[in-house]
């Protein structure tokens, strides 16, 4: 076993390893953009790992900055090496991307550790992953990038804590829940 960066990576040039130790991450996100709200930033990731704790940066002035961090755990893949998260996040049409110690550099287009973006020759459909075609010409119908469900996009999600303030924001004094109701 080959010592890589604080991971292991096996004898046949697999994919690096975290030791167990390694599986809590803090881990950031940056997404310059107030649309996206923290909660589903961190519905997000729980697809990719088990979110502990959330926290919003400010710089010194107290003015948030774009960035959360988030304590996580990563999970284990079939073969039970830790699976890596994906470096770039996209909740509709806003881009951010995640940064963690450790994380491989992989290519942002589709996840590969051979080569980064910058260097990549291949055309990939973000929608299905697919390098016969772009995304401009899929066929398949788009999902849901928060949850993944073909029957609505991000801006519709149930799961949005988005498109719950919208709603909610929507309602008549009268049609309100109480507001203990909404704290608990």
């Amino acid at each position: 076993i080959l010592i890589w960066q604080g991971r292991h990576r096996d004898q046949e040039g697999g994919s690096p390893k975290l030791t167990p130790e390694r599986d809590l991450r803090a881990v950031t996100v940056l997404i310059y953009s107030e649309r996206i709200k923290v909660e589903d930033t961190a519905t997000w990731l729980s697809m990719h790992c088990t979110v502990l704790n959330t926290s919003l940066m400010r710089d010194e002035d107290g003015i948030k900055t774009g960035a959360s961090k988030f304590q996580v755990r990563l999970k284990k893949d079939a073969e039970g090496n830790y699976h890596h998260l994906p470096s770039l996040i996209q909740l509709g049409p806003i881009r951010g991307y995640v940064f963690y110690n450790g994380q491989p550099k992989e290519c942002r287009k589709f996840g590969s550790l051979d080569h980064i973006a910058a260097n990549c020759e291949l055309e990939i459909c973000r929608h299905c992953k697919s390098k016969e075609h772009g995304s401009k010409d899929c066929q398949l119908p788009k999902k849901c990038n928060l949850c993944g469900a073909e029957s609505h996009r991000f801006r519709d999600c149930p799961h949005s804590q988005r498109v719950a303030e919208v709603s909610i924001s929507t309602l008549s004094k009268e049609e309100l829940p109480p507001l203990s109701r909404i704290v608990d």
